[in-house]
């Protein structure tokens, strides 16, 4: 979409859902609601330390958070604080924007193989993805990844078909960038199949000069690792290690998660099938398709390439099931089989004006759909609900309202006690500055003018500290405030 073609149709049309699914992914970015998931917060906790204390390091290795991940991810989020505050919603608006360039590629890409039609409405779903909504709100650096890969796929299919030294040294560099980034060390593993037109004209100089500067600028920018070979074991970890037992099954499932999911506990604000409802039955159609037209190379290539990711994904994920942080890598193929399938029935409805309104209405059902399952159902309590740490930081929002301070009461024994150290920083995330909160051990309960005062929060699971308050006679009634979370760890 260069500035000299934005006056036609298809440009307008997806510079307006693009700008559409910015605000649907922004959509609660800041509720209490999709505060927390487990172990994102030591990537805020990471960015907000450099964006206070800058100091030198090593972009180009895996010594940020949980020292797997690489600092250049971090970095990325420190630039969003730099410009809009140290706070909740510039940590995770660093990963909303990327619906930009995410959209922009994607469309490039899967318009280089197939049509313009398809590519118009496989990008729209995927804007339109409750999936991609929810876990784009995450302060994880797995949204980087994924944009790096589509950028890569865009890239590859260019090269394949026009090699030349420029677009080797663009595809290389993005490559070993994502070396970095999770999961981008299999990344030749899943475009792989782009490369394959260049076996006829291998003999042609100036493609072997392109496939050297490819080669050659990937290579530079693994240099670092020479210095740093611990690192490698990291990559090792970040891709996953083979589960032999599961292998089999994982692979299945990992063919079916845009149908079923078979994940053994739904989080990350993510539940069922990777895709809804209708859009479900689009995608079979599109698969039916791409079978029956394998004989022809764009299509050949794009299945080969949904092969080696599940293929790969399912063979390093050694659950019964392969995790959504992963999962997540499968979708852009989800999105393709959609668009492909939505394209092929306004095709075969005879009359323009027709088959246009026909196919509106159902992308107005599934961004409907989609909605629902972003923002209402999965939070409809039979689904993954609220989590305890999500529960506290709402309380705490609550109380600051009524002036009130809060004494969370946890039994040592719970499992949320490895979490409660992010509540520092999920309070000035939040900007919480006028509440204060202590933790107080059941046993360390006893009548004081701070406890009368205070609001007590306790977990409904937690029948230690829930007697101990039953029993406690101060001469006044106790504020106190039930928790129920949908889990009893975090």
């Amino acid at each position: 979409m260069s500035v000299k073609s934005l006056t036609k149709p298809e440009d307008l049309l997806l510079i307006t859902t693009t700008v559409l699914g910015f605000f649907f992914f922004f959509w609660g970015i800041n509720s209490w609601k999709f505060s927390f998931v487990g172990d994102e917060w030591p990537f805020y906790v990471y960015a907000l330390n450099f964006t206070v204390h800058p100091h030198p390091l090593n972009p180009l290795s895996f010594s940020g958070v949980y020292g797997t991940h690489s600092p250049l991810a971090s970095m990325y989020q420190v630039l969003f604080m730099e410009l809009f505050g140290i706070n909740n919603v510039a940590w995770r608006l660093s990963n909303i924007v990327l619906i930009f360039p995410l959209s922009f590629f994607f469309y490039r890409w899967i318009k280089l193989s197939f049509n313009k039609q398809t590519a118009v409405l496989a990008t729209i779903l995927m804007q339109c993805s409750f999936f991609l909504a929810n876990f784009f709100k995450i302060g994880y650096d797995n949204p980087q990844s994924l944009t790096l890969l589509i950028i890569c796929f865009y890239l590859a299919a260019t090269f394949g078909k026009s090699p030349t030294k420029k677009l080797g040294l663009l595809l290389g560099g993005i490559l070993g960038i994502s070396f970095y980034m999770y999961f981008g060390a299999a990344f030749p593993l899943f475009i792989w199949p782009y490369f394959l037109p260049l076996r006829n004209q291998i003999r042609n100089k100036a493609t072997r000069k392109a496939i050297q500067s490819l080669i050659i600028t990937y290579l530079l920018l693994l240099c670092p690792l020479i210095f740093q070979i611990p690192a490698l074991l990291n990559v090792r970890d970040a891709l996953g290690q083979p589960g032999s037992f599961h292998l089999k099954s994982n692979i299945i499932y990992d063919f079916l998660l845009f149908y079923k999911n078979h994940d053994y506990y739904y989080n990350h604000f993510i539940t069922g099938p990777y895709l809804d409802s209708i859009s479900q039955v689009f995608c079979v159609i599109g698969t039916i398709l791409v079978l029956f037209r394998v004989r022809h190379q764009p299509y050949l290539f794009f299945l080969l390439s949904y092969i080696s990711t599940v293929i790969f994904i399912g063979s390093t994920s050694a659950d019964g099931s392969s995790p959504v942080t992963r999962g997540l890598f499968l979708l852009p193929f989800g999105f393709f089989f959609a668009g492909l399938g939505l394209n092929t029935l306004r095709e075969t409805i005879k009359g323009r004006v027709i088959s246009f309104a026909f196919c509106w209405i159902l992308i107005l059902a599934i961004a409907t759909l989609n909605v629902y399952q972003s923002q209402i159902s999965i939070f409809a309590g039979n689904t993954i609900d609220y989590t305890g740490m999500s529960l506290i930081l709402h309380s705490l929002q609550q109380n600051q309202t009524a002036h009130k301070e809060v004494i969370i009461v946890l039994s040592p024994e719970l499992n949320i006690n490895q979490y409660t150290w992010v509540l520092p920083y999920m309070k000035q995330a939040y900007g919480l500055k006028n509440i204060s909160y202590s933790l107080l051990n059941p046993s360390q309960l006893s009548c004081s003018e701070t406890i009368t005062k205070a609001t007590l929060l306790v977990f409904n699971y937690d029948h230690n500290a829930r007697k101990k308050i039953q029993k406690l006679t101060c001469g006044t009634p106790l504020t106190s405030s039930i928790l129920s979370p949908a889990t009893t760890f975090y």
